[in-house]
């Protein structure tokens, strides 16, 4: 009896230490992925200009989604204000769909402007950047129309649904709203 307890006891120790050191290991693991996770949010959050991560619907993977920089922005402007100067033009709306669709992470970006008519106003500083979502959502409407039908269809003559879209940046001067508006592409 004394030969079988003496087995047992080093035999239970060394299990329950295995078990300990395993279970010790997995909350390692967790613990360093939550920080992992955390800091990569921290850093889509300082640097909102290189990069952010969005969650497909229903628990996908992440996707990486790059954001356009100032310049990138300010070219999809030049080229939204110049497709307004020259409606039929479908080289500059093939241009424009080239620059703001992000087909990899299914994403458009558009920019949409507002008037500020009181910029030491709240309600005229909010007014302006609602009226840039909504023009940015307008030339979202343009690009999901044009990619279903080859870009033919003229500028002023599109009635379409936007999904859902947020003003991933702005800045707003004296007299104007500049958004830059992220739109899923369906």
């Amino acid at each position: 009896m004394i030969l079988l307890k003496n087995f047992f006891t080093p035999l239970s120790l060394s299990l329950l230490l295995t078990l300990l050191a395993c279970q010790k290991k997995a909350e390692q693991e967790v613990q360093a992925q939550q920080e992992g996770s955390i800091a990569a949010q921290e850093d889509a959050g300082s640097a909102p200009h290189t990069e952010s991560m969005m969650e497909a619907e229903q628990g996908a993977p992440l996707v990486t989604i790059r954001v356009p920089d100032d310049a990138e922005m300010q070219s999809i402007l030049q080229t939204e204000q110049a497709i307004m100067a020259n409606p039929l033009s479908d080289s500059l709306r093939r241009e424009l769909g080239r620059k703001a669709i992000d087909a990899a992470s299914r994403t458009i970006w558009t920019v949409g402007t507002g008037r500020v008519a009181d910029p030491s106003s709240a309600v005229a500083l909010s007014t302006a950047e609602r009226a840039a979502w909504a023009d940015g959502n307008r030339w979202a409407a343009y690009l999901i129309e044009w990619q279903k039908n080859n870009f033919s269809t003229p500028f002023g003559n599109v009635q379409a649904q936007v999904p859902g879209s947020v003003i991933e940046r702005k800045s707003i001067g004296d007299s104007l709203c500049v958004a830059l508006v992220k739109t899923a592409l369906p």
